[in-house]
């Protein structure tokens, strides 16, 4: 059985992990919402219409959204990159917790 002292860094460490997959979680949402509040058009873009206001001949919302979205489509996707990692690194410290739980679980039945 364990004493006190090894109790409390098992809970420690699981709270450690818990946080900072929150933190990652909260990074994550907030550049989806960003980009999802940015980027959240009532048409979806259309090539022809961004190389019609690249052009010049057309100035409507529509045109503007559709360009802006096609030039800085790489960008979106880094983002998107990040937020990715974020989630994956958040689902790594859960994992981690409850390794740590299964070990502790395992550790007591052999006791």
């Amino acid at each position: 059985m364990e004493n006190a002292q090894d109790l409390k860094q098992t809970l420690f460490n699981r709270t450690c992990a818990i946080e900072q997959a929150f933190i990652d979680l909260n990074k994550a949402v907030t550049i989806l919402e960003y980009w999802t509040n940015a980027y959240n058009y009532h048409e979806k873009p259309d090539p022809r219409a961004a190389i019609a206001y690249g052009s010049g001949v057309a100035k409507e919302p529509h045109y503007g959204q559709s360009a802006q979205w096609f030039y800085e489509y790489e960008t979106i996707v880094r983002y998107i990159d990040i937020a990715h990692d974020y989630v994956h690194s958040a689902k790594a410290e859960l994992a981690r917790a409850l390794e740590d739980r299964s070990k502790h679980i395992q550790a007591n039945i052999m006791d």
